[in-house]
């Protein structure tokens, strides 16, 4: 991924400050609830189930994934995404969500949009329709 973001990188260095003031990047991001990450405790010899010295676990955490949008006028809203987001619901949070936003930020149209794993796409989502 490395190597991918580095090409990307190069490919769009030599773009002026008005190309990327109309650049869109949008991202999905999953959440745990209750993280359930390594703890290490310190503790002195007869302190083993000292309250002090336990901490609770939760076997299967909640997660929530969020969509959400940035450009250089702000952040767009974010969307909770329901279950995993496969193709039917993506094209739902590009319509309800990512199209109304990039109205309201460029009313004239002039957008790119570069979806985080790499792929850019300019004035053209609705050819995913």
């Amino acid at each position: 991924m490395k190597a991918k973001r580095l090409k990307w990188a190069k490919q769009w260095r030599d773009k002026d400050e008005n190309f990327w003031r109309s650049v869109c990047f949008s991202d999905e991001s999953t959440f745990e609830i209750l993280q359930n990450k390594a703890l290490f405790v310190l503790r002195r010899h007869g302190e083993k189930f000292h309250p002090d010295c336990v901490v609770q676990t939760v076997k299967h955490p909640t997660k929530v994934m969020i969509w959400s949008v940035i450009s250089s006028k702000g952040t767009g809203r974010l969307y909770v995404v329901k279950g995993i987001m496969k193709q039917d619901q993506y094209k739902e949070v590009l319509k309800n969500q990512l199209i109304p936003q990039l109205r309201e930020w460029f009313p004239n149209g002039n957008s790119v949009l570069c979806k985080m794993e790499l792929a850019v796409t300019q004035h053209g989502l609705l050819k995913l329709f």
